[in-house]
Parts: C-alpha cells; structure tokens; sequence
C-alpha cells in the first residue's frame, strides 16, 4: 500500500474533519447563546460541562450571529450527507465487511 490515502480514505478524513467542524461550530453557538439571550440558562452549566444539544433549540433566538451559524451548521450537514451518498460511503464507524 502507498503512503498516500487512496480517493476513498482521503474523503472518510474529510467526512472526520467535517464532523470536527460542525462541533465546533456547536460550540459556538453554544457560547454565544450562553452569553448572550440564554445568559441565565448558562450559569446553571459547569464550565466544560458536556451538553447534548441540536442547534433547533437555538433557532428562532432572534440573535443573527447564532442565526449565521446555525446556517453554517446545516451547510456542513448537506456536504457530510451529499459525500456520503454521492460516494456510497457510510458512516465512519461502520465495518466495512471488506476489511473483516
């Protein structure tokens, strides 16, 4: 095998990185909300504190810097989704019964 990723691998590690982008961008709204119109919600959460929220809890909020990431955080979503099914890849975690 060559030291370079073959096609398939070089798009799973975009899906990866992806990902990684679409938590950080949670994130982020995350700390825009809680410091701004949920101030108040936000002191009832620790500092690191893992939360399990989906950005629809968030949409409506009339605050348009949270509104602009929320877009950008359906926008990673459509490309995650679009790579998987246009590639016929599937999710990173799945066995991929070749590899058994």
């Amino acid at each position: 095998m060559s030291p370079y990723q073959t096609y398939r691998e070089s798009l799973l590690t975009a899906l990866d990185c992806l990902e990684e982008a679409e938590g950080h961008a949670m994130a982020a709204i995350l700390n825009i909300a809680f410091s701004g119109p949920y101030q108040e919600l936000g002191k009832l959460y620790d500092v690191g504190e893992i939360l399990d929220v989906d950005y629809l809890m968030f949409e409506g909020t009339e605050d348009s810097n949270i509104d602009l990431v929320i877009q950008l955080v359906k926008k990673i979503q459509r490309t995650r989704e679009t790579i998987r099914n246009i590639n016929a890849l599937e999710m990173q975690n799945s066995v991929d019964p070749e590899e058994e």
